[in-house]
């Protein structure tokens, strides 16, 4: 069984010092966007970064293929794949027991936060429904975050993308001086 409570302290402190980290390594660095990638099959969460420069240049790369190749929010275009962000990868954790249980069992349990427990049979679902459950834990966690101590542009964004799925969201957050982040 996977415990998703479990991980939740492991990973908001993975978060927090890698972006804590990039702020003290890159200082001057103005960040646009911050995501958190994940392969829960393959056992991985990682922290990337991009730059409204680096956001601005992939989009005018890829506008004429359409919206499906960036994002779009009512503060504009960006780039909304971790992989092509500036910052790919700045920090990866590794969760092997993700993994082992991912692809070892036939049925997989999985105890959500809210104490509930859905059960999967691997043989019968695909990866989208597994991503399902990790997504929404995953922007429970960074939806409580504060991003405070990064130097950010004006607009700024966060969100999560699951590996080769459709689960993909960012949005754009202002923070208060208290450190709470509103959408």
């Amino acid at each position: 069984m996977i415990n998703l409570k479990q991980y939740r302290e492991t990973l908001i402190l993975f978060i927090h010092s890698s972006l804590d980290e990039f702020s003290k390594e890159h200082p001057n660095e103005r960040i646009s966007c911050v995501g958190i990638y994940c392969s829960p099959i393959s056992g991985w969460v990682s922290i990337n970064l991009d730059t409204l420069e680096h956001s601005s240049n992939h989009v005018k790369q890829y506008r004429a293929n359409g919206p499906d190749w960036y994002g779009s929010d009512s503060k504009g275009d960006f780039n909304n794949n971790c992989p092509d962000f500036k910052y790919v990868e700045y920090r990866l954790l590794d969760i092997n027991d993700w993994c082992e249980a991912l692809t070892n069992d036939q049925y997989v349990k999985i105890l959500k936060e809210n104490n509930t427990t859905v059960t999967f049979d691997l043989m019968e679902v695909g990866d989208e429904e597994i991503n399902a459950e990790f997504f929404h834990f995953l922007k429970g966690i960074l939806d409580e975050l504060s991003f405070y101590y990064l130097n950010k542009e004006v607009v700024f964004r966060i969100g999560v993308q699951m590996l080769d799925s459709e689960y993909i969201e960012f949005k754009a957050i202002s923070e208060f001086e208290d450190g709470k982040s509103i959408v």
